[in-house]
């Protein structure tokens, strides 16, 4: 029982020697400090330490008697247990607020990213994670290619389609991102623009996600292009808004 007795102050708070002290002192209910050490089986040294600690915790009271040693008296078991849970409580909602503070500052000030994602199964896993995040609806602009993975991949969610990609993957735009070592000896892609969550009245959107895979044969690898930076998402909306706009005029 005195061994569950001291886990509870101590999961509440309290460390082992003043788990101990308090629980000595609240069971002799009034004691001076060296005969408490004793019989607490805490260091005498320490005890006055872990009795100023009760009493700043309001465990504890001290009572000072001239010519004579200071003698402490306990709260109530149950008091003190209120006391610890209140404590605790406050404690939890300060850790709460500290964390939102903290995951709320990330979000504003964190840099948003250009991520490169390469190979089959890893832009699969990719984007299922996008389509089940997505809140409100996705943008495709579509090669024939990848007809077949739209519904798998985005099931009812809100999508408008725009097809063929003929022009777009020529675009110096488009271009500018694949050049790059990984896709230098590719010289025709089969292109899917992916625009999430797209706002059509300020064009913006939370990521813009371009998808290249080599023509068969190519033995080069699928590559996936996840835009998250804001500056260039609005760019790349932008850009390709007025492509939509283009193709549907013609």
């Amino acid at each position: 029982m005195e061994k569950q007795a001291i886990d509870v102050l101590t999961t509440l708070g309290l460390t082992l020697g003043e788990a101990k002290t308090y629980l000595a002192l609240v069971i002799v209910g009034s004691e001076e400090a060296t005969p408490l050490a004793e019989l607490a089986e805490v260091p005498q040294p320490r005890v006055y330490s872990y009795l100023d600690s009760l009493v700043a915790k309001n465990l504890v009271t001290k009572n000072e008697i001239d010519g004579k040693p200071n003698r402490y008296d306990a709260e109530d078991f149950d008091v003190a247990l209120s006391i610890l849970q209140n404590d605790l409580q406050q404690n939890i909602s300060a850790a709460k607020q500290y964390i939102e503070e903290k995951r709320a500052s990330r979000e504003t000030v964190q840099p948003a990213s250009v991520s490169i994602i390469q190979g089959e199964q890893s832009i699969s896993n990719r984007l299922k994670s996008l389509a089940n995040n997505i809140e409100n609806n996705v943008l495709l602009l579509n090669h024939h290619y990848f007809e077949d993975k739209i519904d798998r991949i985005f099931g009812d969610l809100n999508i408008q389609v725009i097809k063929p990609l003929t022009r777009l993957k020529t675009n110096p735009a488009i271009q500018m991102l694949f050049e790059s070592q990984l896709l230098e000896k590719v010289k025709h892609f089969r292109i899917m623009v992916m625009v999430i969550d797209i706002d059509f009245g300020a064009i913006t959107a939370d990521s813009v996600n371009i998808l290249a895979y080599g023509e068969d044969g190519s033995g080069v690898e699928p590559i996936m292009v996840q835009i998250t930076h804001p500056v260039i998402i609005a760019f790349q909306t932008q850009f390709l808004m007025g492509f939509v706009e283009d193709f549907i005029e013609e």
